[in-house]
């Protein structure tokens, strides 16, 4: 634990306020006037807070380091400004090489790993290695705009390369098999297509302005439009897929998701354990995500003020101050942070640094702090919290999950009991499951949930020789 030390002065400020109420109480504060003393012939400590993230640096050829990837075990090192040899790869974060490059790259390259095949992709050049050491470089796709946005992302999936555009305004998604023969299909809309993601077997592209979501099965063709998550929230500068979902972060500070990538929620505001980053919200970029952590990351930088922000559900956020010279574009991988910097210098330190607050998702809570548990048939949870909250008296919730997430979750019951073996079930009034076991008690309808899975202690129906349990479990629904 860190300590402080209360300065001398406020010391004798606080003791004489100290002996002054003990002084009116006279004999009756012996014990306390004891205790008071035995306080000041020691420095008053309190605890401080948890120590930040200690930064490492190391320095190498470009002027500025402006982005960072990983991908397939190596880190790579995308420069500022444009100009010849500005990509560096690394396996540890800390030894880089440089390959040589002829001719130049843009800042906002991206990274992707397939078929034994590195490719990078920016606004203005395709770059392809078996090696890391030689690099090809082929002229951009037909139909490949710049138009001055400057950046484009790019993924390997299903055997194939794909890559968006780098401008303002374009329709086309690229794809590859081998980084060097490139075909396109058109998208629906126009716009600056920044982000793509796969996952739960759908691809899914991000229009940075509106929010414009598009989605194909393949990625070779049949891209739909989905919703406008909507530019009132800033700039849709980023998307992952992670923990089963699709993860769309706009820079105004706000997150929605979907699980599907075509139903989105309504984006909600980033919230943050220790406060958002100093400045203004439009600085929010380079969303991370790191699967063996599970922690979430992005980078916020404005005005000569930078943090990285992180977050273990997507939702609830910690700042991490860093404000390093031109400190930018940070990966996380490996255990380790890397990030940019200017004047040849580039930064690092452990991932273990950032603790990530636990918290539960919707029906469930944490007793000890450190497993999620959920929450009962009396409790209900919103989630992104550890606590539960009481269902009013009279009612009940269905005990877990989604089914135990808000205060209507609660509903009237009765209890159904079986005479001959005393087990019993707990009917609730709303119907869950098809099909439910029913009764009516005062004019309200009570339903049990239906299951075939085996449950212990439960009540046990056969209706057309087919054996159901009348259960709460919300796995059952």
């Amino acid at each position: 634990m860190d300590f402080i030390m209360m300065d001398g002065h406020k010391m004798e400020k606080m003791k004489a306020r100290i002996f002054s109420l003990l002084n009116r109480q006279g004999r009756k504060s012996r014990v306390i006037r004891t205790l008071a003393c035995f306080l000041f012939l020691v420095p008053f400590f309190f605890p401080s807070a948890q120590a930040a993230c200690t930064w490492s640096q190391g320095s190498f050829g470009n002027t500025n380091n402006c982005l960072t990837d990983f991908t397939n075990g190596t880190f790579f090192m995308i420069g500022c400004g444009g100009g010849t040899n500005y990509l560096y790869y690394s396996t540890n974060g800390t030894t880089w090489t440089n390959p040589n490059l002829s001719g130049t790259l843009s800042s906002n390259g991206r990274v992707s790993y397939g078929n034994g095949i590195w490719l990078v992709t920016d606004s203005t050049n395709f770059l392809y290695s078996t090696d890391l050491s030689s690099w090809t470089r082929i002229a951009v796709p037909s139909g490949f705009t710049n138009g001055g946005a400057g950046n484009s992302t790019s993924l390997f999936t299903n055997g194939s390369f794909f890559s968006t555009c780098g401008g303002y305004a374009c329709n086309l998604m690229f794809y590859s098999a081998d980084a060097a023969t490139w075909n396109s299909t058109a998208m629906t809309g126009t716009g600056w297509w920044r982000s793509m993601a796969f996952g739960n077997g759908v691809f899914v592209a991000l229009e940075n302005n509106s929010g414009l979501v598009n989605t194909s099965t393949s990625g070779t063709s049949g891209w739909a439009a989905g919703p406008t998550l909507g530019a009132s929230y800033g700039q849709w500068n980023s998307l992952v897929f992670a923990k089963n979902k699709f993860w769309a972060m706009a820079d105004g500070m706000y997150v929605s998701s979907s699980s599907d990538g075509r139903t989105w929620s309504t984006p909600v505001a980033m919230q943050f354990t220790n406060g958002a980053p100093s400045g203004a919200a439009a600085g929010i970029s380079s969303l991370r995500y790191d699967a063996a952590s599970g922690i979430f990351m992005a980078f916020y930088g404005y005005s000569g003020t930078n943090a990285i922000i992180y977050s273990g559900d997507g939702l609830t956020w910690t700042t991490e101050t860093v404000n390093k010279s031109w400190f930018r574009g940070p990966s996380i991988a490996n255990g380790l942070i890397v990030a940019g910097g200017s004047g040849q210098i580039f930064y690092y330190t452990s991932a273990s640094c950032l603790v990530v607050p636990l918290t539960c998702d919707a029906g469930y809570y944490s007793s000890d702090g450190t497993t999620c548990i959920c929450v009962g048939e009396d409790y209900w949870s919103a989630g992104g919290v550890t606590m539960r909250t009481a269902c009013v008296a009279g009612t009940k919730s269905a005990g877990c999950g989604t089914a135990a997430a808000a205060a209507t979750d609660c509903v009237a019951y009765k209890t159904l009991k079986n005479s001959k073996n005393g087990t019993t079930a707990l009917m609730r009034a709303v119907k869950m499951t098809t099909p439910s076991v029913c009764v009516s008690s005062g004019g309200t309808k009570y339903y049990g949930n239906l299951t075939t899975s085996a449950v212990t202690g439960a009540v046990k129906l056969n209706v057309g020789g087919v054996v159901y349990y009348v259960t709460n479990n919300a796995s059952a629904q």
